[in-house]
């Protein structure tokens, strides 16, 4: 199956693109642990109730790890650390950990290889190897140019 994706105007009053159309992206489901471990099982000679558990601790593990500080690097998936959101601090000396950490994320960079060498060398993202894309057929933006901003451009 595709990736759907559905187009949407730009219609920001102060943008250089203001008019032009773009393609976003659909999420057409969700996939939670119990339905990944229904698909892995069905592949495998694991069982449903295996894979689960398995998956459950990987969470928990993950999380654990991730608040000790460490990388988690997961092979033909990619690696997960944890970042900060700060604030800046005149000197060293004045940073203080409740004043200036605002937030936490979390970095995801996914796996990926190096196909060609030196400048001309590019990443192939493992998540996109073999990707196919469709224009969702719920797509509600005109797909000729607009006069005035659509009520539905940008949904």
């Amino acid at each position: 199956m595709p990736v759907l994706f559905k187009l949407f105007q730009d219609n920001r009053a102060n943008s250089a693109t203001k008019g032009k159309f773009y393609a976003r992206a659909l999420v057409t489901g969700v996939k939670d642990l119990n339905a990944l471990s229904k698909e892995i099982a069905h592949s495998t000679t694991v069982t449903e109730a295996d894979c689960l558990a398995v998956l459950k601790e990987l969470s928990n593990v993950m999380v654990s790890k991730l608040q000790d500080g460490y990388r988690i690097d997961l092979p033909d998936i990619g690696s997960f650390k944890i970042g900060l959101r700060t604030k800046p601090a005149d000197t060293a000396t004045e940073f203080n950990i409740a004043k200036n950490v605002s937030g936490y994320r979390l970095n995801f960079v996914p796996a990926f290889s190096i196909q060609g060498s030196g400048k001309g060398s590019k990443r192939i993202y493992r998540a996109f190897e073999g990707i196919q894309i469709g224009q969702s057929p719920f797509n509600n933006v005109s797909k000729t140019p607009a006069t005035e901003p659509s009520e539905n451009a940008g949904a």
